[in-house]
């Protein structure tokens, strides 16, 4: 079998002038695809985290306006004890416990485990406004990441701060 002339064989060359062979094919590429994954997956990751801690967070507020809905709704209907129209002045303990509870436990007796982690009664103020006004805030309630327990994390560029306070109010014309 003869060879091709064009074709040079590297086997009459010294050692040092012989070119290495580089792998090709579907192996080198499965190499280099690992690659790309390995730099990208740490910023993949990091992305994915953040998209759920920002579902959490739309979640969270959420579940506070809607608590906070339903005890105006509550504190509506029961901040009148007589029959003048008038808004109680000052509004009785029992009135402001029930609205505390139902905005905090979903039931005006304060049975069960908080709707939302971290939510207390006292994060939860009845006002009266005005003879016919009343409002209710949810004020200092810190809402704290799913993946960490701390507030404070330290990176390389100083302590970030991840909780975020949480401030709602909503008035109502009492009924």
């Amino acid at each position: 079998m003869r060879r091709d002339p064009g074709i040079m064989s590297t086997h009459h060359l010294p050692l040092h002038r012989r070119k290495a062979r580089v792998a090709s094919g579907p192996r080198r590429q499965a190499g280099i695809a690992f690659l790309e994954f390995a730099l990208i997956a740490p910023i993949l990751i990091l992305l994915l985290i953040g998209v759920v801690q920002l579902g959490s967070a739309f979640y969270t507020n959420n579940a506070l306006l809607k608590a906070l809905g339903d005890g105006a709704i509550y504190a509506s209907a029961n901040v009148i004890h007589n029959n003048t129209g008038v808004v109680d002045d000052p509004l009785h303990q029992a009135t402001i416990t029930s609205v505390q509870n139902l905005v905090v436990y979903g039931n005006p007796g304060g049975t069960g485990s908080p709707l939302i982690p971290g939510l207390t009664t006292s994060n939860v103020t009845l006002t009266r406004v005005n003879s016919v006004t009343v409002q209710l805030n949810i004020t200092g309630f810190l809402f704290t990441p799913m993946f960490s327990n701390n507030c404070l994390v330290s990176t390389p560029f100083g302590s970030l701060d991840l909780c975020v306070s949480w401030q709602s109010n909503l008035q109502v014309r009492a009924l």
